[in-house]
Order: C-alpha cells, then structure tokens, then sequence
C-alpha cells in the first residue's frame, strides 16, 4: 500500500492505533489499518486520496524546506519524510533525503542520506530561550500552515466521497481533516458541528446553549416588589434573572441576549458554553420603569456621589446586581444592549478578573460581544469626548463615534491622521482616565488580538489576570514592545478597514 493511503488510514481512524507525531502532526508510521479491499467505498476512497492529497506533498516541504533554513535540521528531515508519504515523487523532497533517479525510479544513495542532518542544531551563542522561541516560530509560521492546507485537502477527501454516497470514507476524511486542523469549517460541518465563537459545538453542546438561553417566567413575590411597592415582571434564566415593569416578553429578550453573550464568550475561550462561571448565583438586573424606581435605587447604591450616578444608565453593588434606567428617549433595545455590555463586564471579572485593573479589556471587550451578539453596542461605562471632529487632532463629536457600524471606518481615518492614543498610553490608563475613543481603540484591539492569534491572547488573558503588568505580558507573548505593536497594529487597520 501506497505511504499516502497508509497515511491516510491512520488519519481517518486516529485512536484506533498508535501515532508517531513529528514537530506536531501525525506521520504514517502505525500498525495498518484494518483493509476492506472489495469494499466499493473503500476502493473509491483509496483511488481519491491519490489524487486529492497528491498536492499536499510541496506544502509539507516547504515547511521542511523553513526548518532547513533555520537550522532545525529534525524538524526538516522528518517533514521531507512526510511529504513523499503524499506526493512519493516529490524531487526537491527525495534529492534532500539522499534519493537519486534511476532508469524513472528513486533509489537511495547511502553516501547522500548519510550527510542529511538529523538533529536540530543551536549556535553557542544562541541562548536555550532564543532557540525554543525559533523553534515555536516555525511551528507557528511553517508548520502549522502545513497542517492546514493539508487538512483542506482531506476535508475534500471528506465531501468527494460524501457527494459519491460513501458516508463512513466522507466521515473518515472529514475527522482526518479536524485532527491536524481544529477550526477546519469543512470538516466540522461535515461531522454535524455547529460554530459558536470560536469553537465548534456539538449537537448536545449546542442544545445545553439553547436551554440555558430558555427564560422561565416567575410570579411569586420578590424583594424587589416590596423594595419599589408594585409587582414587577420577572424572568430568569440559568444564569441571569431579571425584574421589570416592563413587558415580559420584553424581558424574555433580555434573558435570551444574555446567555447568549455567556455562550459566546465562554466558547471563544474555549470552555463550555454552559459551564457555570459565577459560582452557582444568578447575575440580577432591575430594571426599572419611571425615574421614581431609578432614584429610589440611586439612593441605596449610587456610591458616594449619588447626583453624579443618577445621570448615568446604570448602577450596581458592584457585584451580581446592576439596575438599569428608563430614561427619555430608552428603547427595549438600548436596554437589551446594556445588559448584555454589563453581561460581559461581569464575565470579565469572573473569567479573567480584569475589571478594575485593565479598563482598556474591560471596555474592549464588552463592545466586541455586543457588538457579536446584537450587531450594534450603544452602552458607554465612560464619557464620549465633545469636540469637533473636523478639528486637526480631536477625535471628539457625537455624531463621528455614536454609531458603532461607522467605527472601522473612524478608527481607520484616525491611524491615518496618526491621532489615535498610543498603546503605552492605553494599557495603563484606569476608567476614571479612558476616553471614549481611546476604548473604541481597545475593541478593535481585542478584534486584532483575537483574530491574529486566539491562543497568545488566552495567554496574555491568563498572565494579565495574574497580575502581570502590561508592557512585560504583551511583550513576553507577543515578542513586540509596545511600540513595535501598535505600529503592527496600524498596519492591519490600514489593511483590513
């Protein structure tokens, strides 16, 4: 049997023997797979592999080739060795590897194979963390793009055979396709998963999302009926529970926006979308109905300076419970999107406990899933700046940044004009400082981060959590000062925008 079949074998059956990995993709060195020749499924399979997977073989070797020229002479050998398992007539793989052609047949030069460098080789000079870090780059920048266009081309596999009415081969390419690339869509949509953030759920996975989102309304009495002297509305949910005057149905969107913020964010985080993160309690909103409820509950926990909470949209005890104001020109929509921004303040407290300490991801971050679950964020935890837009350096005005469908449009226009608040400036500010537009900045950060390089910034999330300050954390993850990323960030703005 071809090395490509038997690869793709192992592949399609991973777990049902043992798997050789090299520089972190499964090789082709495992016992054979059970074989069913006169298997009509099988016999296509095996007779599209050929075809499909043959192109894979000069992606595998340019990684080969990268680890060569970096002196990761292992890493070289082993994916040259990989990449005639697809394509067995590779020539720059084979005259690496010592193989010389004779009479159309490659045959192995001993004295040839003898010279290739097997072993991954560090300049004394180089220090053991320089070296990991090079080691690290390679999987990131050569490897790891090898896996996936390899894995694109057994997702192909996957919906060739799909599409000829082999179901059991279609499931075999589509699982080989997940095991080297994780987010191929191809192949989770293939086996029945569903996209939620950044992960792919399953069937259950996803039903467990769906009936947490599910309200259930209340009619027995609450503190809060006695609190204001009227019966309130409620709903709850398994995370939230929320009372209004307003109309139940009303709060059964509330609910539903919610849980579907926690789903999201605990999904791109790559946890459970229903696991329970706030301890086994429900985060409460009161929202009330007249300017009388609003006062009442400023007066009990508006803080210090009750006149100054009483203009705002929304206060708490700082722990599960936030009240929210129907003032003049409130819409159930505006509300549903406070709650949600709250939602997510409250996550980031709870996930990675940055409220208080980070208010640039506090704030980016609560605008990047509103901004996912409702498509518009209009809730500001700081003041948007008055000013003329038109005027040179003032980034300020209403109507330039009140529209959050306008803000990659703005925020592309101020890195153009160079206006925009530098990154050492922003990292450190506290929420008593942080401008509006200085936060819209944040959640296009976040944007950047997390569609740069999900797990780094899951890294920078957990180092920043434990306390570690800014500058030291982005640059240990992201091998960048500070300046050196805002100017990489600039960059993919002008790009992207």
């Amino acid at each position: 049997m071809r090395h490509t079949l038997r690869l793709a074998l192992l592949l399609l059956a991973f777990g049902a023997g043992p798997v050789v990995v090299r520089g972190g993709t499964p090789s082709a060195c495992a016992e054979d797979a059970p074989a069913v020749p006169n298997d009509p499924g099988y016999q296509y399979y095996e007779k599209a592999a050929v075809k499909i997977l043959k192109t894979a073989g000069a992606k595998v070797f340019e990684a080969a080739d990268t680890a060569r020229k970096w002196g990761l002479h292992q890493f070289a050998f082993e994916q040259a060795e990989r990449s005639l398992e697809f394509d067995p007539d590779l020539k720059p793989a084979r005259e690496f590897l010592g193989y010389e052609k004779k009479q159309e047949k490659w045959v192995l030069n001993a004295e040839l194979a003898g010279k290739v460098l097997k072993q991954n080789t560090r300049q004394s000079t180089v220090s053991d963390e320089a070296f990991q870090k090079t080691m690290d780059k390679w999987r990131d920048e050569a490897l790891k793009p090898a896996d996936q266009f390899v894995a694109s081309k057994y997702a192909d596999l996957g919906d060739e055979c799909a599409g000829k009415g082999f179901p059991e081969q279609a499931k075999k390419g589509w699982e080989a396709a997940i095991h080297l690339d994780r987010d191929n869509a191809k192949g989770r949509k293939g086996l029945g998963f569903k996209k939620l953030g950044k992960i792919w759920l399953t069937d259950k996975q996803d039903k467990a999302r769906k009936d947490a989102a599910k309200g259930v309304a209340l009619k027995e009495e609450t503190q809060w009926d006695t609190y204001f002297g009227t019966k309130l509305n409620k709903v709850e949910s398994l995370h939230f529970h929320i009372e209004s005057p307003h109309p139940e149905a009303e709060l059964m969107e509330y609910v539903a926006a919610a849980e579907t913020a926690y789903a999201y964010y605990l999904a791109d985080f790559g946890m459970e979308p229903e696991q329970d993160v706030f301890g086994g309690a429900r985060a409460v909103f009161v929202v009330m109905g007249t300017d009388d409820q609003w006062n009442k509950f400023v007066d009990t926990y508006g803080g210090n300076d009750k006149e100054f909470t009483r203009k705002l949209s929304g206060t708490g005890d700082g722990v599960m419970l936030h009240g929210i104001r129907t003032g003049a020109g409130s819409t159930p929509q505006g509300r549903k999107d406070h709650i949600v921004h709250e939602t997510v303040h409250l996550l980031n407290k709870y996930v990675w406990d940055v409220r208080g300490k980070h208010a640039w991801l506090d704030e980016g971050l609560a605008y990047y899933y509103t901004l996912k679950v409702l498509e518009t964020t209009a809730t500001y935890c700081v003041a948007i700046k008055k000013g003329s837009y038109e005027k040179p350096g003032d980034e300020g005005g209403m109507k330039s940044w009140g529209d959050s469908g306008a803000w990659k449009g703005k925020i592309k226009e101020i890195v153009r004009g160079k206006n925009d608040v530098p990154i050492r400036t922003l990292v450190y500010q506290p929420i008593t400082q942080l401008e509006f537009q200085a936060t819209v900045k944040a959640w296009c950060l976040v944007t950047w981060f997390m569609d740069t390089n999900r797990d780094k910034w899951m890294s920078t999330l957990s180092q920043l959590k434990d306390r570690g300050a800014p500058e030291p954390v982005l640059r240990g993850t992201w091998e960048k000062g500070l300046e050196e990323l805002d100017d990489e960030w600039h960059k993919w703005v002008i790009k992207t925008y």
